[in-house]
């Protein structure tokens, strides 16, 4: 009986210590969510439209608002040159998955 007392005892201070690490966080930081909105519609509209990359104006529009877009949009177009016509979706949906599980691990 005393073992499960001491037991408790324990488990009791060591969640007590717990709960008061975690009130020890600074209070969060006033967000400005008109601006937090805009910004979310701004990525949203950007990403919902599907893009000409044979206009040079859009590309030159990638280039300056989204530069790492455009550096994987460039690694893209380098490498499509040495794909067969009729394989090019399978091949953007497997190295697009290889990519992705190198990154998981």
């Amino acid at each position: 009986m005393k073992k499960v007392l001491v037991v408790l005892l324990a488990s009791a201070f060591a969640l007590g210590s717990v709960a008061a690490m975690a009130d020890d966080k600074a209070p969060p930081q006033p967000v400005d969510q008109a601006k937090l909105k805009a910004e979310r519609d701004k990525a949203k509209a950007y990403t919902a439209r599907r893009i000409d990359l044979d206009v040079p104006a859009n590309l030159e529009a990638i280039e300056r608002d989204h530069p790492e877009h455009y550096a994987k949009i460039q690694r893209i177009l380098s490498e499509v040159r040495h794909q067969p016509t009729g394989t090019v979706a399978t091949w953007m949906r497997t190295s697009l998955m290889l990519k992705m599980s190198a990154t998981l691990t």
